[in-house]
């Protein structure tokens, strides 16, 4: 390999989404199923040195280009960056909003970058990686159902999850991907051995899929098998449709058998599932009370507890539900970014689309382009009934990343070859903003990594918390950092520390910590509650009152809460109040009996 070779950024930068397509959907704990955390992770830094190739490489060569052939594809996606961003910083909740809004982000950036740094001969090879690491996912989630070695054995109860997971998560990522590992199988270029090994695990991934008991993911990957066996029928030729349809068909039979014979039950998240559908309700109605703007990205979670229903709660069996997404991609972003935001989203994937199916035809190139158009549909599909598997790394980063290889792919031949050419001049600047990039990355990779390490501390304080090893918890909590993942459960955490300790000084501590929660996310899971019972024994019952006031306007179903107001009621001399809190009281237990009844 020369020196030149390695200077090249686009060498870099095609190696380093190589690596993100290979990795992101097999990395995981070794003792823990709870693998999402080192996907976002490995994502991020992944994106931060793509980005970084990037921008010292035009600074070195003194000039960025914009291939115009690109352009319709490229506009999109910028717009749809800067609307986020600029929706973001005008929001009032960011340190809560951030991790939603990063991901976001990395995968608009991820999707430029790959239009950017990426050509049609590095279509097959990209795929392939994809394809490697959909192999062993498939592999992994049979190994876990007949023999998983590890401690997560059942996490799910019979549904596998593989190293997505989550069943749901799995079976949608099997879905989407399921055209990519068939078209390697009829590429007549590639080896027969890779060919056959690609063949055999499409056939082996039905049987995955069926094992998830994700009914909704199942439909989709059938109409994915359908969908490519027909675009391979029409479009394909000989040689390479006899594979490809061979392949469609044995997978769907296997899928259909696995799953009459053996599939689980769907759990209680199952995207059919009630509880998936009153998400979508509430979403809605976020949606329309924002419609136009939007609550801003990642913002979601944060006022989602402000339109739940009561039965979310009662199906949950609990109050405590933290509720990410909207259980529809297109609903979220909706909800998120408004019509200017939805508008956007769909102008990206439905460019990616149309120039990709126009593409689609006889050559390697179409055969790829007809199974990336229907891969790209059926994510497209799942993300519409899906619980929060569109904004996950090995689902959603892929998304748009088979998105940008459509567009390349549409682009292919068009055009005069002509570039729009941002120069930089002076020898100087240059070399500033390249300093500026540099230290930006790396402030930026330490942020990433402080984020992966909060993660860590913040268990490591619930368990000194469960200990009442109070000192020590809160220490540990101190270290979170803001906009982590883990931050706003944190400092809620702190509060919950400072409750339960019980030394003096520690209730006013308690409320001064669920005021700050409260700063962050309005009307995080149960922190009115909380606050209300410590103004209560200091003595504010005034204050107390209006919190769990508010607590009982979010989740009419709280017995205790009720108590709590009507006690409240009655020492105020408002006995009115006071037996009307007391029938609430009493009509929630009434309806936690029935749920528990029919469960």
């Amino acid at each position: 390999m020369n020196t030149e070779r390695l200077l090249d950024w686009r060498f870099w930068l095609k190696y380093i989404l190589l690596a993100m397509a290979a990795a992101l959907p097999v990395a995981f704990y070794l003792r823990t199923y709870d693998s999402v955390t080192i996907k976002y992770t490995l994502m991020q830094f992944g994106a931060l040195a793509a980005l970084t190739a990037w921008l010292l490489g035009g600074l070195a060569e003194g000039r960025f280009e914009l291939p115009r052939r690109l352009l319709p594809f490229l506009l999109p996606a910028v717009a749809l960056l800067v609307w986020n961003a600029l929706r973001f910083f005008t929001s009032p909740y960011q340190t809560a909003a951030l991790p939603g809004f990063l991901t976001q982000e990395i995968f608009l950036i991820s999707y430029l970058l790959a239009l950017l740094g990426l050509g049609a001969g590095d279509l097959r090879r990209i795929l392939a990686a994809a394809a490697g690491a959909w192999g062993v996912a498939v592999v992994y989630g049979l190994l876990q159902h007949f023999v998983d070695p590890f401690v997560w054995k059942g996490a799910f109860g019979d549904n596998v999850f593989s190293t997505l997971g989550n069943p749901g998560f799995f079976a949608a990522y099997l879905a989407a991907m399921a055209p990519v590992p068939l078209m390697l199988a009829a590429d007549a270029e590639l080896s027969r051995p890779l060919r056959a090994a690609a063949l055999v695990l499409s056939v082996l991934g039905g049987a995955a899929v069926a094992f998830t008991g994700a009914t909704a993911e199942l439909l989709v990957y059938l109409l994915s098998l359908g969908a490519f066996g027909a675009l391979a029928l029409a479009r394909l030729s000989v040689e390479e449709k006899r594979p490809a349809l061979l392949g469609a068909l044995l997978s769907g039979a296997v899928c259909l058998g696995v799953f009459y014979a053996a599939a689980p039950a769907p759990d209680l998240w199952a995207s059919t599932g009630d509880q998936a559908r009153l998400i979508r309700a509430a979403a809605g109605r976020m949606a329309a009370d924002h419609w136009l703007a939007g609550v801003g990205p990642g913002a979601f979670r944060v006022h989602y507890p402000a339109y739940r229903e009561s039965a979310q709660i009662l199906g949950h069996g609990k109050h405590n539900i933290q509720t990410e997404h909207a259980a529809s991609e297109p609903l979220e972003q909706l909800a998120e970014g408004g019509l200017v935001g939805l508008a956007l989203w769909l102008w990206l994937f439905g460019a990616a689309l149309w120039g990709g199916f126009k593409a689609a035809g006889r050559g390697i190139h179409g055969g790829y382009a007809a199974a990336l158009v229907v891969s790209v549909s059926a994510a497209l599909a799942a993300s519409l009934v899906a619980l929060s598997v569109p904004r996950t790394p090995s689902f959603g980063w892929f998304m748009y990343l088979g998105a940008a290889l459509l567009a390349l792919l549409a682009a292919r031949g068009r055009g005069d070859g002509r570039v729009l050419a941002l120069p930089v001049p002076f020898a100087g600047l240059r070399l500033a903003l390249a300093a500026a990039a540099a230290g930006g990355a790396i402030w930026a990779g330490g942020s990433f990594a402080d984020m992966f390490a909060s993660d860590i501390r913040h268990n490591l304080a619930i368990f000194h918390s469960k200990r009442g090893d109070w000192v020590l918890a809160l220490e540990v909590y101190a270290k979170e950092r803001p906009g982590a993942p883990s931050y706003m459960m944190a400092q809620y955490f702190i509060g919950n520390v400072y409750a339960d300790r019980g030394r003096d000084g520690d209730l006013e501590l308690a409320a001064q910590q669920y005021r700050k929660v409260r700063l962050l996310a309005p009307d995080y899971v149960q922190v009115h509650y909380r606050e209300g019972l410590a103004l209560k024994k200091l003595g504010r019952y005034a204050e107390a009152m209006e919190r769990l006031e508010r607590q009982v306007a979010l989740d009419p179903v709280w017995p205790e809460a009720w108590r709590e107001l009507a006690g409240l009621y009655s020492g105020s001399g408002d006995k009115a109040k006071a037996a009307e809190a007391e029938r609430s009281a009493a009509e929630a237990e009434a309806a936690w009996e029935r749920a528990r009844a029919s469960s």
